[in-house]
């Protein structure tokens, strides 16, 4: 876009920005004025970050986090006569687009308010800091040169950046949650004539455009306009690049005015109105309404608008009197000329034709006097496809920039990111934009000088291997390879499935989108594919025969909603049949007596045949969003006939169970239907509405009799102490409102006390005569017609007593039973096949399994003995494929029977991928030992190889090989006697302890625990022995070392959560009770998970000496319940810095797989770092979806550290690339040499 008005005297903007036209039209000599919202909503390559992924969010982070790091230097003293940038007027604005960065439109088309633009005004001295009495102040950037500090308070580095970004963010809001992408562009607005202009009629020009993207671009912006305050002569140099630029000269007396520009978009809603953007309808309705071609006229308008911007100025400071006597100029010609005769240039009259109209490229404005002037658009399709296509070099640029691997300097002690500059110097890259953001112009002058380029340093072959590639195979050790994946449901079985809600089966295939609302609730949505799965466990009984089984969806994916709605929706099914049977036993009540009132019929009758309703709903109209129970074709009625009567348990530990609590009261069910009643002796004063209420027991009331083992006649002996099995249990679901048993949603933890001591029923029998005083005998009782255990890998002893209990509680005379039992766990086989036994043994139904015929006749427990027998003889040392190959038959026909239902990452619903997880493998960084301490880690690792040798020698028979190292990966106890080296790969300075005689530190687990178990609270930090060798441990550790570079890494990352409505919830009117400034959307965690604890808490200790601002934390086993619950509750924080910049709450956790890597959400950090490889790859995905789970709205950054010299690291990394070892893995010095990739396939 040019201004025909700029003689071709006048000089042009500046060119730094990177995207800005200018110096594609230096040629012609023509000053370019952009206007700043044509700016902000230009092309995605021009603005990429306005529909991109980090939503423009990393300024508001970059700007604190340099004001954290602030030092104090001396500076000069505030009192000056000149003209600084601290005089110069500033101006917030604000315009809100779309996704597409289309203009929306306003409340009122043909104005706009000042809350609509935003109307924050003032003078740049706000925002510099104070000069203290002792002459110093604070340097918020340090990473600029020094000369900044010249001549304070013109130093744009003197900014205070704590109240700009504060400003920013409350003044254009930005912490709604609702916003999901914002851009931000500053200019400055010139009321007065250049200095030089030969013109002085020439009216504001909207110079110096910029859009901000990092610290620097502020910076810089900041400075040009500095620079442009001193009255110069001629030309002076500006800041660009290193070559002289044509620099601005501006009057002292008429400072600039400096204009922050944000244009905004929003999710769900227009943050204006509700209305779809307008088009446009008329000039006055131009301001937000416009097309995105047509904004030209958005900074005219705020001119207008906002008139005091130029107050000081007169209206021929703009433009003449008289328009026809305005030169304009014309770049083709450069000269200039008046609109007329531009018109006729533009369009030659040819003989027979009618006179030129206004050119369509020309665009008329008006002054704030309702003058008009024109604005001519210079469209060069060259420039434009030549700036799309250096985007695409640019942008695959930033990526292989970002992919370089981290490189430590052992010698210097200092570590980087990226890749050496062609002057040498590093060039940092964060995990943010600022360092990439580099201009498309520099790359290429960069491109076309010679330089030289250190050579890279060599690939390692353990960052080459393909470790996906033993995942899947159960016999390389992926049991979890063995679980049916689910499929997409057939359009048959959604159908169905969406009858039960009343709801079109096509306009809810997305699998994506929670566009089904589940009813009694007041704000709960899901998606499209959990309403599925819940579905697929309620027809359970139905469907399959099978009363309950495993869920067991990949970490992070949601099972907490599929569990919630499988409650809901039993308690919903039962209330509907509740009042159904409540009419029908009226109607047969009134229809007994021979005259009366007769209830209202507002469903079918009780005798209504399943032929007779087969194209007839319910004479209630579905009134209560479900398919009536009264319908005896329905799917509500088949479920209702088979589901298992009696109260939802949900069992899950402390720390979950307190997130099941907020997700319940966060979803507001409604009274009427639903009544969650929490066991739990540890209850907020907000949380103790859903304790017990005394009546609870009387409306879940069991009768109990003894059993006729106990006692014949109805006399027991002193010493008897009854259990659940001792009695017999008879119970009659109610139809009360109130009192129907599924509308009561129990949740207690693991260790349910609290529940079997509420609910105690009287055992009707009397001591035998003579046997003392008379004494009062209980026992358990409560009709739970499904229980699911959340974390049930995690589950103890008690939960099986009590689904036990529950199973015998819901049995009839008949054989069958009423009880369904369900395990929710990500991770269904931690250890070995055989832990599913107790599931199965609850959920098998002997004898009817026992016939050959049944479906499950493979599941039963005795078959999933065997199977387990046959993994064993598969993956011995001398298993054949034969045995192999019996052992994927027999789990095939154990899962045909539909036991386990699993997604995972890949799974799909109707061709889409279910789950938003982010698709990232972690980068694996190597080192090598350290010179300086090779020769005793080599000592420890020749006796550790030979004591391997001895072991693997007494498994193996005459026909295995002795290099069968794959084998002491399959085995647990061979793979435990390379313990030592595994610290040693984190820590090598630990060789000398494991030397002595005794070890000085013995890292096992159990020596570990022992010494951690003898200081008070079990704090780590006052072992002494631990401290006093803690130097000695943590010396050349380079994984320590990549651990502080990540602190740093995360420091300079600019990413910012952005805040997405809750997974319950799709109201957008809901809004965090939590004030703005409280939180830090922008605060970066790190999560370091170790393989072993010996390992896990010399980490957790270096970080305590070495960084301790970032307050790490470490989760082990030997915490308390509730110390555990507050560390993790105070990890997972956001608190916003203290003035001071201090950050109370624990940036990092420490732990190790086994305590912190399974059933814990730590999706507040993005960061991650596994120090080693476990011996597993099943165990790294579950390690690394602790933070890579739904809900997580930062780009993750994911470490794998390994060493090259590790026996350890060599042998598990090559055995999950399913790849065979012919070199000694235990030589450090010599290399690691393998077979042929087929060879070893074979």
């Amino acid at each position: 876009m040019t201004d025909i008005q700029q003689p071709p005297t006048a000089p042009p903007t500046s060119p730094t920005s990177p995207t800005s036209p200018t110096s594609l039209n230096m040629s012609h000599n023509v000053l370019v004025e952009t206007d700043p919202i044509h700016a902000a909503v230009s092309k995605e390559f021009e603005t990429r970050h306005i529909v991109g992924d980090d939503d423009g969010e990393h300024l508001m982070s970059a700007l604190a986090t340099a004001c954290a790091a602030a030092t104090e230097v001396p500076i000069s003293s505030v009192h000056t006569t000149k003209l600084t940038l601290a005089d110069v007027p500033y101006h917030f604005l604000r315009v809100e687009v779309d996704e597409h960065g289309q203009l929306k439109s306003p409340s009122k088309p043909s104005a706009v308010s000042s809350e609509e633009l935003g109307d924050r005004r003032g003078l740049m001295s706000e925002y510099f800091t104070t000069v203290r009495s002792d002459g110093k102040g604070i340097w918020h950037h340090a990473d600029n040169s020094s000369t900044f500090s010249d001549g304070f308070p013109n130093s744009a580095d003197n900014i205070d950046c704590n109240r700009l970004v504060s400003d920013l963010e409350d003044v254009n809001d930005l912490l709604d949650r609702d916003v999901t992408r914002w851009v931000l562009w500053a200019g400055f607005a010139r009321s007065q004539p250049d200095a030089n202009s030969a013109d002085k009629g020439i009216g504001p020009v909207f110079d110096a455009r910029r859009r901000l993207l990092t610290i620097k671009d502020l910076i810089e912006f900041l400075s040009d306009v500095r620079e442009g305050l001193a009255p110069v002569e001629g030309k002076g140099k500006g800041k660009g690049k290193g070559k002289e630029t044509e620099a601005s000269t501006i009057s002292v007396s008429s400072p600039p005015t400096i204009c922050f520009i944000v244009a905004v978009s929003y999710k769900f809603r227009y943050r204006t109105k509700d209305v779809p953007p307008a088009p446009m309808t008329s000039t006055g309705g131009m301001m937000l309404s416009a097309p995105l071609a047509s904004t030209l006229t958005f900074f005219t308008s705020v001119l207008k608008k906002h008139e005091a911007l130029f107050e000081d100025s007169d209206s021929s400071d703009y433009y003449s009197s008289s328009d026809e006597g305005q030169d304009f100029y014309d770049s083709e010609s450069e000269d200039l000329c008046s609109i007329n005769e531009l018109i006729r240039r533009n369009n030659p009259v040819k003989d027979g034709e009618a006179p030129p109209r206004m050119p369509n490229h020309t665009v008329v404005r008006y002054d704030k006097n309702g003058r008009p002037f024109y604005i001519h658009y210079e469209n060069d399709d060259e420039y434009n496809q030549a700036m799309e296509e250096k985007f695409e070099e640019y942008k695959q640029k930033c990526l292989n920039t970002l992919d370089q691997v981290l490189i430590f300097d052992h010698n210097e002690g200092s570590s980087s990111t990226g890749r050496n500059t062609p002057d040498g110097s590093a060039s940092t890259v964060s995990a943010g934009v600022e360092e990439t953001e580099t201009e498309i112009e520099v790359e290429v002058e960069a491109a076309a000088t010679p330089t030289v380029v250190e050579p890279a340093k060599p690939i390692s072959i353990l960052e080459t291997l393909d470790t996906n590639a033993a995942k899947g195979d159960a016999v390389e050790g992926d049991l979890h390879a063995l679980l049916p994946e689910a499929h997409s449901p057939t359009d048959q079985q959604w159908r169905e499935c969406c009858e039960l809600l009343c709801i079109h089966p096509d306009e809810h295939k997305d699998a994506q989108k929670r566009s089904v609302k589940i009813p009694g609730t007041e704000n709960m949505w899901v998606k499209p594919s959990q309403l599925w799965t819940a579905y697929w466990m309620l027809s359970s009984r139905l469907d399959r025969n099978l009363c309950g089984g495993v869920l067991a969806d990949v970490m992070g994916t949601g099972k907490t909603y599929v569990v919630l709605v499988v409650c809901l929706l039993r308690a919903y099914i039962a209330y509907n049949r509740a009042e159904v049977e409540r009419e029908w036993q009226l109607r047969e009540h009134e229809g007994g007596k021979k005259a009366g009132n007769v209830a209202p019929k507002q469903h079918l009758p009780r005798n209504t045949r399943d032929s007779d309703s087969a194209s007839t709903p319910c004479t209630c109209g579905n009134a209560m969003g479900i398919e009536c129970y009264a319908n005896p074709g329905g799917i509500t009625r088949r479920l209702a006939e088979r589901m298992s009567r009696g109260a939802a348990l949900i069992l899950a530990p402390q720390t979950v169970l307190d997130n099941w609590v907020k997700t319940v009261k966060a979803v507001r069910l409604q009274a009427k239907y639903y009544e969650p009643v929490v066991f739990n002796a540890k209850m907020t004063k907000e949380d103790i509405v859903m304790a017990p209420a005394p009546r609870l027991k009387q409306k879940l009331q069991m009768v109990v009799r003894p059993q006729p083992h106990v006692s014949g006649d109805g006399l027991f002996p002193p010493t008897w102490v009854p259990n659940v099995h001792d009695v017999a249990h008879d119970y009659k679901p109610s139809i009360a409102k109130d009192a129907y048993p599924e509308r009561f949603l129990l949740f207690a933890t693991h260790m349910p006390e609290k529940l079997t001591e509420f609910f105690q029923l009287p055992v009707p029998l009397r001591r035998k005569a003579g046997a003392g005083a008379r004494e009062r005998k209980t026992v358990y009782g409560c009709p739970i017609g499904i229980q699911l255990v959340d974390e049930f890998h995690k589950a103890k002893n008690d939960v099986i007593a009590l689904a036990q209990q529950h199973k015998h509680l819901q049995s009839n005379d008949k054989g069958g039973d009423s009880f369904d039992f369900w395990a929710i766990t990500g991770t269904p086989l931690p250890a070995k096949l055989t832990d599913l036994e107790n599931i199965t043994d609850i959920v098998q139904r002997l004898p009817e399994w026992d016939n050959l015929a049944s479906v499950h006749h493979g599941s039963r427990v005795f078959e999933l003995r065997k199977l387990q027998e046959a993994y064993e003889k598969a993956i011995a040392e001398d298993g054949t494929p034969e045995q192999a190959s019996e052992f994927r038959t027999r789990a095939e026909k154990f899962f045909q029977g539909g036991l386990v239902k699993r997604h995972t990452e890949a799974s799909t619903f109707f061709g889409k991928r279910i789950f938003n997880l982010q698709d990232i493998d972690a980068k694996v960084v190597v080192h090598n030992t350290p010179d300086a301490l090779k020769e005793n880690v080599s000592k420890v690792v020749a006796r550790v190889g030979s004591k391997l040798r001895e072991a693997m020698a007494e498994s193996r028979s005459a026909a295995t090989p002795d290099n069968n190292w794959e084998q002491a990966v399959r085995s647990s106890s061979l793979f435990n006697h390379m313990m030592d080296l595994e610290i040693l790969a984190t820590f090598p300075g630990a060789a000398p302890l494991m030397l002595a005689s005794p070890p000085i530190i013995d890292f096992g687990l159990a020596a570990i625990r022992t010494e951690i178990r003898k200081v008070e609270d079990h704090d780590v930090t006052k072992i002494e022995l631990f401290q006093k060798h803690l130097d000695t441990v943590i010396e050349g550790s380079p994984h320590m070392a990549t651990i502080m570079a990540t602190l740093d890494e995360m420091e300079r990352d600019k990413q910012k959560r952005r805040a997405l409505p809750t997974p319950v919830t799709a109201d957008t009117n809901t809004r965090s009770a939590l004030p703005k400034k409280k939180l830090d959307t922008g605060l970066k965690k790190l999560v370091i998970l170790c393989p072993r604890m010996g390992e896990a808490i010399f980490v957790y200790l270096a970080l305590r000496k070495l960084r301790p601002e970032f307050n790490p934390v470490f989760l082990h086993a030997d915490l308390k319940l509730s110390e555990r619950t507050a560390l993790l509750q105070n990890f997972n924080k956001l608190d916003a810095p203290t003035p001071a910049g201090v950050v109370h709450s624990a940036r990092v956790l420490v732990g190790t797989f086994r305590d912190a890597g399974t059933g814990n959400d730590l999706t507040v950090a993005n960061y991650q770092i596994l120090t080693g490889p476990l011996r597993l790859r099943s165990q790294q995905d579950q390690a690394f979806g602790r933070t890579n789970r739904e809900g997580q709205t930062l780009k993750l950054q994911h470490k794998l550290l390994v060493t090259e010299d590790s026996p350890v690291d060599r042998i598990v990394m090559v055995t999950q690339a399913r790849r065979h070892i012919v070199s000694d893995p235990f030589n450090m010095d010599e290399t690691l040499e393998l077979a042929a990739a087929d060879e070893g396939d074979e």
